[in-house]
């Protein structure tokens, strides 16, 4: 199987890779992120494709060539809000909304048979 993980530098998103990285059905975790990891997993492991990126602004079709056909897109990039970033930096980023509408229609335009979101309660 092979998945795109928006937002995998986070701390759910470091989870699920880390689970990932254990299951051997996965064959290939392609993590967008505006951020290196912070937690669990190296980003140079093998099974590991890492796109050091704002989803507002990447080209997936283009980034994502060499993996098709993808099996799920798991969404989950999301700059949380005051205290934790300024509102100033989340509408410059555009990250939460654009970014989340690249996932979306990459999933749909591909034709993929899973999209999961998951979205920050903050």
């Amino acid at each position: 199987m092979k998945i795109l993980l928006t937002g995998g530098s986070g701390y759910i998103g470091s989870q699920l890779v880390d689970s990932w990285l254990e299951d051997e059905r996965v064959e290939k975790i392609i993590i967008v992120d505006l951020e290196d990891p912070k937690f669990l997993f190296d980003k140079n492991h093998p099974k590991i494709h890492f796109i050091k990126a704002n989803l507002a602004d990447l080209d997936l079709e283009k980034a994502l060539e060499a993996f098709t056909p993808l099996d799920a897109v798991i969404h989950a990039a999301y700059l949380i809000r005051t205290p934790y970033f300024s509102r100033a930096v989340q509408f410059q980023k555009r990250s939460n909304f654009v970014g989340a509408q690249n996932a979306f229609k990459y999933a749909f335009r591909e034709n993929l048979p899973k999209l999961i979101h998951f979205s920050s309660v903050a």
